[in-house]
């Protein structure tokens, strides 16, 4: 199943269903919200009852008369969010997939989006991404203070020329959920971050140009992992001393980079790497994926010895230890 950007929301829950027209009704004769779910998505939910529990918004949300007008849902809305001409739906639902070890019992929601819902069903569920990742709880929905009621809704947002999903705190604050084009996932904005529109349109090599080394501390830290453009990078052992050039392969694709040896500059006479001609290839030596706004994960295959056919020297720069390492953005 496909993990993306979920804001947890309760939904219906202890209601009918009517099967001919998806409608969740309450037992009580005064509705003050009215969820018409596509028949498509109830039936999917109604079969898949072991990972997904509907939310009641009349008896889990606090009231929200100010933002949401009676008879309307505040918990689901339609837009054509990945951009391909069909309609998509978003709705706040629980998920018992996720489970967060201080509350081994709890059902969090989340929001989950079924993209050309129409003519498949396949939920795309929500997880924090980029600032936002590293949060111990996963969810893109959160709880009111207190008496443990939802205060957010969804709604149809326009931003950067695209339809976003809308996830809305009354009086409090405002984030939302794109689908990224390149890495055909959701991500999680917040409406007061810089540069929304370059994070929402920017392509992800685009993203990735920068030094990057472990923690984020200065671009002047020794190792380094440099991308110049959308072709070159280096990796810096030693500023001015020693580094390796490298040159990306054309069959990196969305997900994963990879880059091949190109050559190498040193001053050092016992640098640690004693480069031979075979070493002189299309193999590559580096793949980086991007795994947050500012974390990219650094593999160091080593370099491809043509003559032998194998990898050698591959102790990643960054730890000997690991053949993979999480490497930051520096932002100074």
């Amino acid at each position: 199943m496909n993990k993306v950007l979920l804001f947890s929301f309760f939904i219906l829950i202890g209601c009918k269903n009517n099967a001919s027209n998806g409608t969740i009704q309450q037992e009580e004769k005064s509705n003050q919200y009215d969820c018409v779910i596509p028949d498509e998505v109830i039936n999917y939910i109604s079969s898949h009852s072991d990972e997904f529990k509907l939310i009641n918004a009349n008896e889990e949300l606090i009231p929200l008369d100010d933002f949401v007008p009676s008879g309307e849902c505040p918990i689901m809305c339609f837009g054509d969010f990945n951009g391909n001409g069909k309609e998509d739906v978003a709705l706040i639902l629980r998920y018992r997939g996720y489970k967060n070890p201080d509350y081994p019992d709890y059902i969090f929601p989340f929001l989950v989006v079924f993209n050309d819902y129409k003519e498949q069903i396949t939920p795309f569920i929500i997880y924090k991404t980029g600032d936002y990742e590293d949060e111990s709880i996963k969810t893109v929905i959160y709880e009111g203070e207190g008496n443990g009621k939802l205060s957010v809704y969804l709604e149809k947002g326009q931003t950067c020329n695209k339809d976003v999903i809308d996830i809305i705190y009354p009086e409090k604050s405002a984030f939302f959920v794109f689908w990224n084009n390149q890495t055909l996932q959701y991500e999680l904005l917040n409406y007061l971050d810089d540069d929304i529109c370059e994070e929402v349109n920017d392509s992800p090599e685009n993203k990735l140009l920068g030094s990057w080394n472990l923690e984020g501390r200065s671009i002047y830290a020794e190792p380094a992992f440099v991308i110049n453009d959308s072709i070159d990078a280096h990796l810096t052992i030693a500023t001015n001393i020693s580094y390796i050039q490298l040159k990306k392969l054309q069959n990196s694709d969305n997900s994963k980079i990879h880059y091949k040896f190109k050559c190498m500059f040193s001053k050092d006479e016992n640098s640690i790497y004693d480069i031979e001609s075979s070493y002189y290839n299309d193999e590559p030596i580096v793949e980086v994926t991007r795994m947050g706004k500012n974390r990219i994960e650094f593999k160091w295959l080593g370099f491809y010895d043509k003559d032998i056919k194998k990898y050698v020297y591959t102790d990643n720069p960054f730890n000997s230890s690991k053949s993979a390492v999480i490497l930051v953005k520096c932002d100074r």
